[in-house]
């Protein structure tokens, strides 16, 4: 069933990274937000466009969201940093 949903027409991988960046951590999911900030990353968006879904989610759902989601996507970009030999 979700194999059938992320694989509609309508939108494309990226924009639904936008929003399940924003959703995830708009409902402090935080232990899958790590997952979703990679599948980001591998579906194009940059860094700095992730950072920017995380400043709106501070602003609109609450400071602590936003913390929490900035921290973890962090310890993401990290861990595929670690992976891709970046220091």
């Amino acid at each position: 069933m979700l194999g059938e949903i992320l694989s509609r027409p309508g939108l494309s991988h990226r924009d639904r990274s936008l929003i399940n960046l924003g959703m995830i951590s708009a409902l402090n999911r935080t232990h899958e937000l790590n997952l979703h900030v990679k599948a980001a990353l591998n579906n194009r968006l940059t860094r700095e466009e992730i950072g920017e879904v995380l400043l709106q989610v501070a602003v609109y759902c609450g400071i602590p969201a936003g913390i929490d989601a900035t921290r973890i996507a962090r310890e993401a970009f990290a861990e595929v940093d670690q992976q891709d030999g970046v220091e």
